[in-house]
């Protein structure tokens, strides 16, 4: 009997650890999506959409990298973004950390001259038009040592194709509310809008000047004492 309470108490510990790991992959692959996409957006093309079959093939090649302790590219069938983090605190991943360290190489990307540079690859990877789906995996070993692979359908960075597949920010218009922000602000430095001086310029173009008035009222009682006398 207490053999078989203590297979059910160890059983019950694997199980809760292997729903604690799947759980934390989930987020590392979650957390992944939403960082690309954000900066997809910004960068003029459209959301990538997760997909089951290349996370299974992400994941078995990060375990495969975790098992040999290296980090090296699986030369398959799909676009491919590396990551590897380690950490004497045992698990190191964080899923928005990695996909941004990829971003990140956006600073050494020249969009005058466009093409594939190993110092930006992960970066042109990432924003790359023509991918429409991502699989990633993760896996750390009994070293700390983490390991991600994001995989790509259809793959990017191919050669002569980069000035129609990777773009430059998107320069956004200011909103209403911004402007509307930016005159209430000039008129607290300078007590009146763009738009009230505009108005006021305007106003005063078509205001008769106080002695140009008085002088045509002179004028006018003139030529009326004349009428009289005539």
């Amino acid at each position: 009997m207490k053999d078989l309470i203590l297979i059910l108490f160890l059983s019950s510990c694997f199980v809760s650890q292997i729903n604690s790991y799947e759980l934390e992959l989930e987020k590392i692959r979650a957390d992944i999506l939403e960082n690309h996409n954000y900066h997809r957006k910004r960068h003029q093309v459209n959301e990538l959409v997760r997909d089951q079959e290349i996370e299974k093939v992400a994941q078995t090649y990060s375990e495969y990298l975790a098992s040999i302790n290296q980090m090296k590219h699986s030369g398959g069938n799909y676009g491919e973004n590396l990551y590897y983090c380690w950490s004497t605190s045992g698990m190191c991943l964080d899923g928005k950390e990695a996909s941004q360290r990829w971003y990140d190489e956006v600073g050494q990307y020249d969009f005058n001259n466009p093409g594939f540079s190993s110092k930006t690859g992960h970066f042109t990877q990432l924003v790359w038009k023509g991918s429409k789906r991502i699989g990633c995996g993760a896996k750390c070993n009994s070293k700390n040592a983490c390991y991600v692979t994001c995989n790509y359908y259809p793959p990017g960075n191919y050669l002569g194709q980069f000035s129609v597949n990777v773009f430059p920010l998107k320069v956004e218009e200011p909103k209403e509310e911004e402007v509307n922000k930016t005159d209430e602000k000039e008129k607290n430095d300078r007590g009146v809008t763009p738009n009230e001086k505009r108005k006021e310029i305007a106003e005063d173009s078509i205001r008769i000047p106080e002695n140009g008035a008085k002088m045509a009222e002179k004028f006018f009682l003139v030529i009326l004492t004349l009428l009289l006398i005539i």
